[in-house]
């Protein structure tokens, strides 16, 4: 059974953002050049390093921002850098973007792939992001943890 790519895992979880009742704001295709860009307050003037640009932006239906790394596994690198957004290395950036303070952004990965292939990673990166969303290849949409308490009651999984 083939994996999905980063690009469907995406596009899968943007639908079903939608589906909840969010608004999703930008999508940020692999090698695509567009999304919103957050910028390190440590960031040098006139330089586009250490920048985040997340796959998916989108306000929640209670209001909340949640930035959303996609990739066709747990990506721990996808974690730490969705930690250190909403630790406040992107305070300015995040302020001037969404006018919220970067500590009341959710955070969430997506990923495909086996469940019980990635539960050491899964566990690794439960308590740095505040949501969890698993794409199967069938394009449904499964919760895997939820530190936000997303207001998902009824709503099940969700066909891409």
């Amino acid at each position: 059974m083939e994996g999905l790519r980063e690009g469907e895992v995406t596009l899968v979880v943007a639908r079903f953002l939608g589906s909840i009742g969010a608004r999703v704001e930008s999508i940020a295709y692999p090698g695509g050049g567009s999304g919103t860009v957050f910028q390190s307050d440590a960031r040098p003037e006139g330089k586009n390093r250490d920048s985040v640009v997340p796959d998916i932006l989108a306000r929640l239906a209670d209001g909340a921002w949640i930035l959303v790394e996609s990739k066709p596994l747990v990506d721990v690198g996808d974690a730490l850098k969705l930690e250190r957004v909403r630790s406040g290395d992107f305070e300015q950036s995040v302020k001037r973007v969404l006018g919220v303070s970067s500590s009341s952004l959710v955070t969430a990965l997506a990923f495909g792939g086996s469940l019980d292939s990635q539960a050491e990673r899964i566990n690794d990166v439960a308590d740095l992001v505040d949501v969890g969303f698993h794409v199967s290849t069938e394009g449904m949409v499964h919760l895997v943890w939820d530190h936000h308490n997303l207001d998902l009651e009824g709503v099940g999984a969700a066909d891409g």
